[in-house]
Parts: C-alpha cells; structure tokens; sequence
C-alpha cells in the first residue's frame, strides 16, 4: 500500500494547489490526473476493496495468494484515489480519470507460469498504452462517469 497508494496520495496533495491554479488558467477540462489501476484489483478484498483491519495481511492468507491479495488491495485504493480526486476536484476543474493499463509486460511476470504469459502479455501490451494516451488526450474522457474506467 506504501508505495502504490500512500505515495500516490503524498504526491498529489502536494500537486494539488497547482492543479487547481492551473485549472482557473487553461481551457477547460485541459487539467488532468490520471490514476493507473490494474485489472488485478478484482484480487481485493471484497466490500470495499481494502482490508482495513488487517492492512498488511498479517492475519490473513500466505504465500502467493497473499502476495496478489495485497497487490489488488492497493490497485483498489488507486481507484479508491482517483473517485475521491474527481469527487473533491471535478468542482475546480480538475478532471480525475482512472484507468488500466492492459496487461503490459512487468516484472510482475516473472512468478507466472509461461502460459499465463503468452495468453494475457502478448499484442495487448501496445493495447495498454493506447489507454493511457487515451486518458491524456481524448475530450470525450471528460464525460465518463467518475466510477467507470477508460
């Protein structure tokens, strides 16, 4: 959660005032934060997506089940991140989108088995930049509803 939620969240705190003076000077809905999630947030807990009386997993599963539990609790809280950005900022124009990457070819591979890899990391890496780009740069992003994804 350290690094994929509370800096994420350090970050844009701080970011936050220039956004907003920003979104007062440039053409509309030209300000942007994009929050990258995962697919692999369906691997959080459910109700809510975290674990909030066992963070850390201390109590909870071991092994690799734990290990995808924890990395789909902190991709919730990415999404979690980017709901409550739209929700405090759309206000002052600052638009706040969320969105997958696509299965993009990571370090988190390599504890898969190599069929996983050639069935979910193959053309769909270029796929998964498309939607980053598409998060920066299309106009249409800005009528999504804040709890959809690119």
């Amino acid at each position: 959660m350290g690094h994929h939620v509370v800096a994420h969240f350090l970050l844009h705190l701080l970011l936050t005032p220039i956004l907003i003076s920003s979104a007062r000077r440039l053409p509309t809905d030209s300000v942007r934060t994009i929050w990258v999630s995962s697919v692999a947030n369906t691997n959080a807990p459910p109700d809510g997506g975290i674990n909030w009386d066992d963070i850390n997993n201390r109590k909870g599963r071991a092994g690799n089940v734990a290990q995808w539990t924890l990395y789909g609790q902190s991709k919730a809280g990415d999404i979690i991140l980017g709901y409550e950005a739209a929700q405090r900022l759309g206000k002052e124009g600052v638009v706040s989108v969320g969105l997958s990457p696509g299965s993009l070819k990571t370090g988190l591979q390599r504890n898969v088995p190599g069929w996983v890899n050639r069935i979910f990391v193959s053309d769909i890496v270029l796929k998964g930049y498309f939607s980053s780009i598409r998060g920066r740069e299309r106009s249409e992003v800005n009528q999504i509803k804040t709890d959809e994804r690119i």
